[in-house]
């Protein structure tokens, strides 16, 4: 779990695009292992995304959500007690 929690936390830093967001928050909402709190963190990042997606452009409001949501995911994976450097 320490592996899969590292593998999120340097994803997350390296989700630049709304599209990578996205895709890891999906991963992590379909996680049966990771904590109820970080599943529904997950799961709000991608409601927050799922019906825009796949258009070419989406409002400003959406994408603010999306951020903000996905924002509340990192700060839950960095205060989940692994380092993503390797150590606890």
């Amino acid at each position: 779990m320490q592996q899969l929690y590292r593998q999120w936390q340097i994803s997350a830093r390296n989700a630049i695009s709304y599209r990578a967001k996205f895709a890891l928050a999906t991963e992590i909402a379909k996680c049966d292992m990771s904590p109820r709190e970080i599943r529904r963190a997950a799961r709000r990042v991608v409601r927050a995304l799922e019906a825009v997606i796949d258009l070419p452009i989406a409002s400003a409001d959406v994408l603010k959500r999306a951020r903000q949501h996905f924002s509340a995911l990192t700060d839950l994976l960095s205060a989940s007690g692994f380092d993503a450097a390797g150590g606890e």
